[in-house]
């Protein structure tokens, strides 16, 4: 999921790799997991960790101005010198439409985006970090992070996530 937003005067951009949403109770804010890919069997050394970490937290903090309905959309326009009523290429209006946004201008895309995010819960303030190790054959082994200390876990149903 692509997230975008301003972050002490500097434009961020980044994917979330996956969204959990709960399935039980009344807990309506979802998680954020970002998988690391690891080409060596062991966990990265603390400052790669931190990093993973603060990429994270960014995401959250992204995430949660996007679905609060708080993008800085003229911001936005002014700084990559865009018009929000731009006329947008045939392509992008076709590929828009068969996305449920039938949309002619750059500014009525940014408002279906908004739209859409509002509707969404924040994330939680529980993240997930995970790493794996790649090696020619796929995926070797998962790790996981808890409270910044690393350590191997094996592979229960494929996967293993890790709080932060």
């Amino acid at each position: 999921m692509p997230v975008v937003g301003f972050i002490q005067g500097v434009w961020m951009v980044g994917v979330i790799d996956e969204l959990r949403m709960p399935v039980t109770g009344n807990d309506k804010k979802l998680t954020l997991v970002d998988t690391k890919t690891r080409a060596r069997p062991r966990l990265p050394a603390e400052p790669q960790c931190r990093n993973g970490r603060l990429q994270l937290k960014c995401y959250k903090h992204l995430w949660d101005n996007l679905v609060c309905n708080n993008f800085p959309s003229e911001h936005f326009y002014e700084f990559f010198s865009m018009d929000p009523q731009h006329i947008l290429s045939d392509e992008v209006k076709m590929n828009a439409a068969n996305s449920g946004f039938p949309a002619e201008t750059l500014g009525e895309v940014e408002r279906y985006f908004n739209n859409a995010c509002s509707v969404l819960p924040p994330a939680d303030d529980q993240l997930l970090l995970r790493w794996i190790e790649v090696c020619v054959e796929g995926i070797n082994k998962w790790w996981s992070e808890e409270g910044g200390m690393g350590k191997f876990v094996p592979p229960p149903n494929f996967g293993v996530s890790s709080h932060l």
